[in-house]
């Protein structure tokens, strides 16, 4: 809690040693002691005028330790973990009964209004900003927002009329994200023009109707964009009529319900890699081959979109063996994992992401009718078929990342405990007597609770003797 010179703490996110706390405990007390440091100044120095402008100290500060914890471990990864979270509560009450906006206009309980949609979602609208923005003008954004306003309470259109004066932008229309509840569907298609060498890529944006709200408008929303040549190279991007390339990511603005964007000077057809960093909180709906999955998770240069295309890829095989559990694999699928475990760059943090399977309740929220047995059965086999195949491998990069000397909360070191386990993991599933006493002799020698936890969790789900 943020109170003003007292800051008050759960004691979970404040005390810790290694002997009882694991990686994510260390890590969530550098979160939150920075999200209440942050509430300084937005939240204290400056608050809200009345309850309905809630996300503007939350959602804001939000952001802010959102960005801080990047900056101290894997960028990659946290935006992955914010994702995850967004996407599993947040785009759930988005399409439910309890829908509201990020600024809502009612109340009759105020505790009713620490929601994730005004917590998460306030924090992808500040972030949607800084996007349009980009990292200069919005950091001159929030330097007037500060200087004009340290000791007052104002509102989100104060907020955002600092972002539109330093920006030197319009922002009417996106200040519908702060009064329009639901989640955006945003279908993408593209068409490659061969004889002109130029890439058309067109997206339309809808919002389903929610309680109260049965009508939609069209949001300003960044997307950003990012166009890969057949050697999992980034393009450098021009749009028609620029005199040169800007990058090879480019952030579009959708203001309209359909609207297109021609790339050109491209030299053969090319992968798209959309909405790379997960810019705005919408669905994404793009007609993707499993070759082009395969493609992205091997190639992307974003790290946030390497990991969705290998979840999206992993989702589809294990919906399709649900019906069908005979079903042959796709070509190349074992290959794909294959060369993202002995990858030498690879960031490891971020590779154990890529590597870890789809939960059994995120598969269900993609399926009409759950098929709870189903779901388990299948996931269990397709993790058991890719230990098999993949042991030599799985082996190698589990002994490569034990640890060497003592306990650290290093990112670095995170990020090895990380993919030692997952591959640890992967390895149980095929029951070997070699395997669960390397999990045993870890149990046993683990000088840290993260691993002490992975190896126990392990024991505890085999059939060994040790158990007991």
């Amino acid at each position: 809690m943020e109170n003003k010179g007292l800051n008050i703490f759960n004691a979970k996110f404040v005390l810790a040693r290694s002997e009882s706390a694991t990686d994510t405990d260390f890590q969530g007390i550098e979160g939150v002691i920075a999200h209440e440091y942050f509430h300084n100044w937005t939240g204290n120095r400056i608050t809200c005028r009345d309850w309905f402008q809630l996300s503007l100290k939350e959602g804001l500060t939000v952001f802010r330790d959102q960005e801080f914890s990047a900056d101290m471990g894997s960028r990659g990864v946290k935006r992955i973990e914010d994702v995850r979270l967004l996407r599993a509560h947040q785009f759930a009450e988005d399409s439910g009964p309890m829908a509201h906006p990020v600024r809502p206009d009612s109340y009759i309980e105020i505790n009713n209004f620490y929601t994730v949609t005004v917590y998460e979602k306030g924090a992808e609208v500040v972030r949607m900003l800084y996007h349009l923005l980009g990292p200069e003008a919005y950091r001159k954004a929030t330097d007037l927002y500060f200087r004009r306003h340290d000791g007052e309470a104002v509102t989100t259109d104060d907020f955002v009329r600092c972002m539109e004066q330093a920006g030197g932008r319009d922002l009417s229309q996106f200040k519908r994200w702060y009064s329009q509840a639901g989640t955006p569907a945003l279908r993408v298609s593209g068409h490659y023009d061969e004889h002109g060498k130029s890439y058309l890529l067109t997206l339309e944006q809808s919002t389903p109707p929610t309680p109260g709200q049965p009508d939609k408008q069209p949001l300003h929303m960044p997307v950003a964009v990012g166009l890969l040549d057949g050697r999992g190279r980034d393009i450098a991007l021009r749009l028609k009529g620029e005199a040169m390339a800007g990058g090879t990511t480019r952030i579009v603005e959708l203001r309209e319900a359909r609207q297109s964007f021609c790339f050109v000077d491209i030299p053969e057809r090319p992968i798209p890699s959309l909405l790379r960093g997960f810019s705005a909180p919408v669905k994404l709906l793009f007609d993707y081959s499993d070759a082009d999955l395969m493609f992205l998770m091997a190639h992307d240069s974003d790290g946030f979109n390497r990991w969705d295309a290998a979840q999206a890829l992993v989702q589809r095989v294990l919906l399709r063996r649900i019906s069908d559990s005979t079903g042959a694999l796709p070509d190349g699928f074992v290959d794909a994992f294959r060369r993202a475990l002995t990858d030498p760059d690879a960031d490891k943090a971020l590779l154990a992401e890529v590597l870890t399977l789809p939960s059994e309740s995120y598969l269900g929220d993609q399926m009409e009718q759950v098929d709870v047995d189903g779901i388990h059965q299948s996931r269990e086999e397709l993790k058991r078929l890719l230990a098999s195949e993949l042991r030599t491998e799985l082996l190698a990069v589990y002994h490569a990342n034990r640890e060497q000397g003592g306990y650290d909360i290093a990112s670095a070191s995170i990020a090895r405990r990380s993919l030692k386990n997952l591959c640890l993991g992967y390895l149980a599933e095929l029951q070997d007597e070699a395997v669960l006493k390397l999990c045993v002799e870890q149990y046993r020698q683990g000088h840290n609770m993260t691993d002490v936890m992975a190896a126990l969790s392990l024991v505890a789900e085999s059939d060994t003797a040790e158990r007991t």
